[in-house]
């Protein structure tokens, strides 16, 4: 007789589909009642991933930076609106204000109300 006959003689509930299923919801209900760590651990350290989250914020100088450093700071501007800030910046003599970085195309109020804590002039 072949190992997986004996098996199933000593342990034929384990072989029915209909005991599969009960045996499924009964893990499935066991599982149910115990505390979750990870979202217990999320509720405690969220004040410090707020924290993590502020100190990696960064600004960019508008009338120094190349495109690079623009697409990677600016939210909502990739590298190509990023080479138009600095085409502009290059026609107009640099920003006067921040508000400025609206006459570029395609940087309207949503997108500068995005970025205008991350904006600075120097």
């Amino acid at each position: 007789m072949s190992s997986y006959f004996k098996l199933f003689s000593v342990f034929p509930c384990f072989f029915s589909p209909k005991a599969n299923v009960w045996y499924f919801l009964l893990v499935l209900g066991l599982s149910a009642c115990l505390p979750s760590a990870p979202s217990h651990a999320a509720k405690e350290s969220g004040g410090a991933s707020k924290v993590a989250e502020v100190s990696q914020i960064r600004s960019v100088n508008i009338n120094k930076a190349d495109a690079s450093e623009l697409a990677s700071v600016l939210k909502g501007v990739g590298l190509r609106r990023a080479h138009d800030i600095v085409v502009y910046r290059e026609k107009v003599g640099g920003f006067k204000s921040a508000e400025q970085l609206m006459d570029v195309k395609g940087i309207g109020p949503k997108v500068f109300a995005k970025n205008e804590a991350f904006v600075v002039l120097e």
